[in-house]
């Protein structure tokens, strides 16, 4: 199956122009997050993170589409979605029950900056079986 210039230009704009922002703001966005609960402007800071780490969600969310072939393509984004929605669900709760543990709501945005920092060698993980994906198929 050949493709398309569509396809190709798509390709290319995502290596030039999204993949730098996929992983880059997660470091400023880890320190906006530790710093969230030790400031006291907790608002400029939060405004900050969302700034910051609202700019990838878009391109992160298509990594799946980017290594899984059109015929498993659907079951691969049901499966992807089913755990980020997992994760989404049960991040906060996890982060209450350790802020009421703990008794102090820093351990929150802890938890969120740790999550952040977790994301650095995910996405390096990706591209590496992504990599592999690619040579053996």
């Amino acid at each position: 199956m050949s493709r398309g210039p569509a396809q190709r230009a798509s390709d290319r704009r995502y290596r030039v122009v999204i993949r730098p922002w996929a992983s880059r703001p997660a470091g400023p966005a880890a320190l906006a997050s530790l710093l969230a609960g030790r400031e006291n402007a907790v608002i400029a800071t939060i405004a900050a993170l969302g700034l910051v780490s609202g700019l990838p969600a878009g391109s992160i969310m298509s990594l799946p589409a980017r290594v899984l072939a059109p015929q498993l393509r659907a079951v691969g984004m049901g499966i992807y979605f089913t755990l980020f929605y997992l994760f989404v669900v049960s991040a906060p709760i996890v982060a209450g029950s350790l802020s009421s543990r703990i008794g102090s709501a820093a351990a929150a945005f802890d938890l969120g900056a740790l999550m952040l920092a977790l994301c650095f060698p995910a996405y390096w993980v990706f591209n590496k079986l992504a990599a592999r994906a690619k040579l053996a198929g």
